[in-house]
Parts: structure tokens; sequence; C-alpha cells
């Protein structure tokens, strides 16, 4: 009997335990918000109905006092506030767990919004990571979470969130990211006014608009949804598969549809960066998952360093890759999930000794909070279905490039080095199907 005394499966035990731990995280602060939300992607390390509690975790606090956030502004942009801007709000818009935004007007008439730093959080960032190392050893033999390396997990947090307080790295990524995208008329990245800014304040345009998923104010702007999600799809394709530079939290409060219909990006403290490796690996992995090669899948997602496997490990990917075929074996790409195939493989990724990588959880984090926009706008949608013309261009074109390289420089050069033959033959088939040959009338991607 898989019910205890109770009466309740472990199903919903568990899931009113990731509750509890969701309103304990709310309580103790900042820090445990934040790595409550980088939690969520981590079936890993946490049972599944842990992960889809914290997925609730919303990073809203209330505000800290006005009067601290402006003497914040004028320690460190060296002037009164009053002599920085023309006018600027005595309430702030909105307050997130490491700051908080408010509206002002520069003396030029231009309409910008000041982001603040919350106060002394860089100590109270150590100390409660100071905490979580002490009770390391704890968490290693703890009934519920898994046996991992959790001082390593616990750095791998302290990284990410020192990040994300130094707003200095936060402009440069917001620059990084204008750049990439200076060619596409349809994306904006708020202008950054620098001598405005610091390492704890951030000024910046203010965009009107209206979010990605205010579906009825998009249709009063004459856009249909589904079209802006598919652009947000085709910018994450780009950023994922051809600058190997990306936004890391792409939640619907970080996205606006401006009123000239550009789709504008905000809040740059979380980036994740790939290298051109890690960028031909994805694209392998494409491959798999375009030919329903599950085991295929396995592999590249080894060699990806997603499932860190020990030989003794193997009894585990060989039950995955047989959940996988049984699960998804004779159905259509487009009747693919993130969110079903995370389900699916979740209990087996936390009972075997498999961790995922720290750049993947942003991909994942990234791609699962696109298909639930998606999914928003329509209940049909689905990721890989949307996803795949635009993914053929952007692979074709940059493993084109590759591959042509190292031919040209073998051919041309004598150099030596390995091509992976079953790659290019792979890529000549689909650059002829894509570009070349004629499509069915009526016929559509599946």
């Amino acid at each position: 009997n898989s019910r205890g005394w109770t009466g309740d499966s472990p199903e919903s035990r568990r899931r009113a335990e990731g509750a509890r731990l969701r309103s304990e995280l709310i309580s103790l602060g900042p820090t445990f918000i934040k790595i409550g939300q980088m939690l969520s992607t981590r079936v890993d390390l946490l049972p599944f109905e842990y992960t889809e509690e914290l997925k609730e975790l919303l990073d809203r606090v209330p505000p800290f006092p006005t009067e601290i956030a402006f003497g914040i502004v004028e320690s460190e942009l060296g002037r009164s506030v009053r002599d920085l801007y023309a006018t600027i709000d005595s309430a702030p818009i909105a307050a997130a767990s490491l700051g908080q935004v408010y509206r002002a007007r520069l003396r030029t008439g231009e309409e910008v919004v000041v982001k603040v730093q919350r106060p002394d959080l860089e100590s109270r960032i150590d100390l409660d990571m100071a905490t979580l190392r002490h009770f390391a050893p704890r968490l290693q033999v703890s009934d519920v979470l898994k046996a991992t390396d959790w001082n390593g997990i616990i750095d791998e947090f302290a990284a990410v969130l020192a990040d994300e307080i130094d707003y200095v790295r936060e402009v440069e990524n917001a620059e990084t990211f204008r750049a990439n995208f200076s060619k596409w008329n349809n994306i904006h990245v708020p202008k950054v006014f620098h001598d405005l800014s610091s390492r704890r304040v951030i000024t910046m345009e203010y965009i009107p608009g209206v979010k990605v998923d205010d579906h009825a104010g998009l249709r009063r702007m004459g856009l249909a949804p589904m079209d802006v999600t598919e652009r947000l799809v085709q910018a994450y394709l780009k950023q994922l598969l051809e600058d190997g530079f990306f936004h890391a939290d792409p939640h619907p409060g970080n996205l606006r549809v401006m009123p000239d219909g550009r789709l504008a990006f905000f809040d740059f403290g979380m980036a994740g960066r790939i290298s051109i490796e890690l960028q031909s690996q994805l694209v392998d992995a494409f491959f798999h998952i375009v030919e329903k090669d599950w085991r295929g899948l396995l592999g590249a997602a080894a060699e990806l360093g997603f499932l860190r496997i020990d030989p003794a490990d193997q009894e585990g990917l060989d039950e995955i890759g047989a959940r996988l075929i049984a699960q998804y074996d004779g159905l259509r790409i487009g009747d693919l999930t993130f969110k079903d195939m995370s389900e699916e493989v979740a209990d087996l990724l936390y009972r075997y000794p498999f961790q995922i990588p720290p750049h993947f959880t942003f991909i994942l984090r990234a791609l699962t909070t696109i298909e639930g926009i998606g999914s928003k706008a329509d209940p049909d949608f689905n990721f890989f279905l949307v996803a795949r013309p635009h993914a053929k261009e952007f692979m074709l074109r940059r493993e084109g490039r590759y591959i042509g390289g190292k031919i040209l420089s073998r051919v041309l050069r004598g150099d030596e080095g390995s091509i992976n033959w079953s790659k290019t033959w792979k890529l000549a088939k689909m650059a002829w199907k894509h570009y070349v040959a004629p499509r069915p009338a009526g016929k559509s991607e599946r």
C-alpha cells in the first residue's frame, strides 16, 4: 500500500512538504527566495513535487523605506536626488528580494526608472551563505534531499547571487545583449544612463507597454499573443545557437511589448554564456530530438555534462532511455513538451547520482518559462514545433560555417583535425529540405 496511515499518497505528502518549504524560504528573506527560485529547476536535487511548489515562489517582498533608498542613490552617485533627477516618485513601483524600482524624470525630460539595491544586501547574502555552508553536512544525510556535493551547490548559488547584485555587470550584460540584437528592429533593450548608474544603482529608460502574458492588452494593440511568443522563441534560439549569451530569467515581468510592437527585455542580472563547443553539442541534441533518437539524446546529454554518469550509473541511464522510448516513441515532435519530459524523468534524475551542471539550469529555466508563456497564449502551444524552423535556420548558418571552415582548412592548408561526416551529411539533408526541396501545399512540419 503506497498510502500512509493518513490516507495520503507519497506524491501528495511531498507536495505538502514542498509548500511548507516555499513558505519557510519566504520567511527567511531575500537570499533564500532567490535560492528557492534556482532550486525550482533542480529536479536532480529535490523531489519533483518540491520543485513544482518552488515554481510558485514569487519574488515580491515589502519595500524598504524610500529615505533609505534615496540615501543609497546619493551615496553611490555622489549628489543629492534633487540634483540628479528633475522628479522622482516617493514610492517604488516595484519591490523584489534584491532591490526596488522608482519612476523618475531627468532634467532633459527623459522618463526613466531608477533601480536601487536593498541596504546591506551583500553582507546579508554572505552571512546566509555561511549559514548554509555550516548546515551542508546535515544536507548530505537528509532523508529528503539527495546526497550530493552540497558545498559545491551552495558555491554555485553564491556565485550566481554575486553576479546578480553587481549592477555594473548587469549593465555590461545589457550592452552585450543590445549589440547582439542591433540588427533586429523588433527587439529593444532600454537605454542605460551610465553617469547615473553604479554598482548598486541603475538608471535606465522607462519603457511603456504591456507584459507578454497580458493577452487582452496585446489584442488592444492589434497584436496576436502567439505572434509575440514566436518572436520570443526566435530571439532565444538566436541567443543560444548564435550568440552564446542569453538572458537567463525571461519571466513576464522582465519582458514588455512596447506600443510600436517591439519586444523589450529587462533585468540582465541573470545571464548565461555557452561556448562554441557547447553550442555544437546543443545542435547534436536537437538532431536527436527531431529524429526521436532517445538513446542518442541521452548520449548527447552525457557529453554535454547534463548527466554526469559513472559506470555504476548505467542502470539509471538505461532506465531513463527505456522510459523515454516507451513514453514518446511514435509521437510527433509536436506532441513533446519540456514539462512532460521533465515530469517523466524527474524521479529518475533524483534517484540516481546524476547532476545538472550550472549553465544548463539557466537554459532549462529560460526554456521552461518560455514554454509556460506560450501555453498561456495557446493551450496547444508546443515549443519544439514553433522552434523547429527557426532552429534550423540558426543551426544551418552556424554549423555550416563551422564545418565549412574545417573542410577548407583540411583541403587548402592540409590542417589536421576530425570532421564529423555524419553531422555534415545530416546538415546537407536538412539544408536541401529547408531551402531547396519543395514542400507539398498545405503540409506543415511535424
